[in-house]
């Protein structure tokens, strides 16, 4: 997830509108046992996926 923020701080409409980044985080958040984390969830509705 490191990677992902850190290329959102370079360059946040560029990944809010990448397809791969939308559905990793999508991926992730439906594979969380329980609540996803504050960062997590976070980028998840920053790139409107939850």
């Amino acid at each position: 997830m490191a990677k992902i923020l850190e290329a959102e701080s370079w360059a946040p409409e560029q990944v809010r509108n990448h397809y791969l980044a939308r559905e990793l985080v999508l991926t992730w958040v439906r594979n969380q046992k329980g609540r996803p984390s504050r960062n997590l969830a976070d980028l998840a509705n920053r790139l409107h996926v939850i």
